[in-house]
């Protein structure tokens, strides 16, 4: 029975990747061949167009001519395998995360109202020329008319492959609207979940999105991850379980030429990537004033020795002291694959050793969270997307109930999802990909939410490792 829920299939040379998705209970599992294939999902490479200024609304073109940032518009799609009779998909996520932290999402779209012309006004539709389809004018060319492009896939007409993305936007006929969420943020996306007692129909999704990027990156890159709900029936009984992919798929695209390069200005302040460790005393207000100053020492200390354990030059650690806490921005050029790992290991001995004469009320429990991206000092410290997500992460509620869950842990890490995949996934040092837990770090008073990925490791019962030096 043909599926009228789905649009016909990409072609192999539109596509980015085409995978499984795992039963989410044993996504980290200790092996590839005991997690459960649930479905799979095809995923369109994104496809990212230049917009002209004459296009933007006069606040955006005063910021491109005035900070060199650059108007993009990117059109993203995947398509869910379709399911055996008794399985039904009850939700969907989908979520992207830019690479370049001073990249921002400004609008985004995954539904009708973002089904109009490519290139058009935003809000506002273009009247279909045969039901289903929608509208397509490419930048450059009169409507009906026809480009190609080798980045299309195989010499196919671009306008083709922009028909297919958009088309993916699609609303079906008793789905609810898609919600989309990440606006002025580098990591963006959608969800879309059934209404109760009704599965969702759809299987082909899009999501369009006005991006604002540093005028002197060369391409539009990233990750990005797919996850849904699937509902299972039988006659006696019914469960929801999730499935997804093992990891978030990266990607990179070269970006098209917007009338010659665009150089942003660079000045003394001028950001720069850096590994940023945020960290916080669990439970520091249980402290008296005298037990506050020894923890506050006693903090500073561990801290200190474990990056000297790491290697970390302290002399290029920039610091800003909080208290309880403290903010740390590693020296640029680093090697994460070596640091993070040692870094990690070092925190764990410097808390055993500082804790072993403390009684229970005096015990030193640390949350530490690490993110890595482009920052820039200002008047009163470190400003950011990547000083904020830190502290963020730092803060969620999952990661402090990680701590408080284990009751004899001492340490709790949350690292970005891209330092996890960068770092961690690919089995630098003796920190296991498998120990780490993927979790959504959310402050929604604060319109904050990203996914995180916590480490909480048993407490050390052996000596010092003689591989960290003294």
């Amino acid at each position: 029975m043909t599926d009228h829920t789905a649009e016909p299939p990409l072609p192999d040379g539109e596509l980015l990747t085409r995978s499984d998705l795992y039963g989410a209970e044993q996504l980290l599992g200790p092996g590839a061949t005991q997690r459960p294939r649930e479905s799979g999902v095809d995923v369109a490479r994104p496809y990212v167009y230049p917009v002209p200024d004459e296009m933007l609304p006069p606040a955006l073109r005063s910021r491109a001519a005035g900070s060199g940032v650059r108007h993009y518009e990117a059109l993203f799609a995947f398509d869910l395998d379709e399911l055996p009779p008794d399985r039904h998909y009850t939700g969907v996520k989908f979520e992207v995360r830019l690479a370049d932290d001073d990249a921002l999402a400004l609008r985004l779209g995954a539904g009708a109202d973002a089904l109009e012309d490519v290139v058009g006004p935003w809000p506002g539709t273009t009247p279909a020329t045969t039901p289903g389809t929608v509208s397509v004018t490419m930048p450059g060319t009169t409507p009906g008319s026809t480009a190609n492009s080798s980045a299309s896939g195989e010499g196919a007409p671009v306008e083709g492959r922009v028909r297919r993305l958009v088309n993916r936007l699609r609303n079906v006929p008793g789905d609810p609207e898609p919600r989309v969420f990440g606006a002025q943020r580098p990591a963006f996306g959608f969800t879309l979940k059934a209404d109760p007692g009704r599965p969702l129909a759809r299987r082909s999704y899009g999501l369009r999105v006005l991006l604002e990027l540093p005028g002197d990156i060369p391409d539009l890159a990233g990750s990005l991850f797919v996850s849904t709900t699937i509902s299972r029936v039988r006659r006696t009984w019914s469960d929801v379980f999730d499935a997804a992919l093992a990891t978030a798929q990266t990607f990179s695209e070269a970006l098209p030429a917007a009338g010659g390069p665009v150089v942003r200005p660079t000045t003394a302040t001028a950001a720069v990537v850096r590994l940023c460790v945020a960290t916080d005393i669990e439970k520091y207000s249980r402290f008296t004033d005298l037990a506050a100053l020894r923890a506050q020492e006693r903090l500073v200390a561990v801290l200190t020795a474990a990056r000297r354990r790491a290697g970390i030059d302290e002399a290029g650690v920039d610091l800003q002291e909080q208290g309880d806490g403290q903010f740390a921005v590693l020296p640029p050029g680093i090697e994460e694959a070596k640091v993070i790992p040692d870094l990690v290991r070092a925190l764990r001995m410097e808390l055993h050793d500082v804790n072993a004469d403390l009684n229970d009320d005096a015990v030193l429990r640390l949350r530490v969270a690490m993110c890595r991206g482009n920052i820039r000092r200002g008047a009163n410290g470190y400003v950011g997307a990547t000083a904020v997500t830190v502290h963020r992460m730092l803060d969620a509620p999952t990661v402090r109930a990680a701590l408080r869950d284990e009751t004899t842990a001492v340490l709790v890490l949350a690292v970005s999802d891209s330092v996890y995949m960068d770092v961690i996934a690919q089995g630098n040092g003796d920190l296991d990909p498998a120990d780490f837990r993927r979790v959504t770090a959310k402050l929604p008073e604060k319109g904050f939410e990203e996914i995180a990925w916590i480490l909480v490791p048993p407490p050390l019962r052996k000596q010092r490792d003689p591989d960290l030096g003294s």
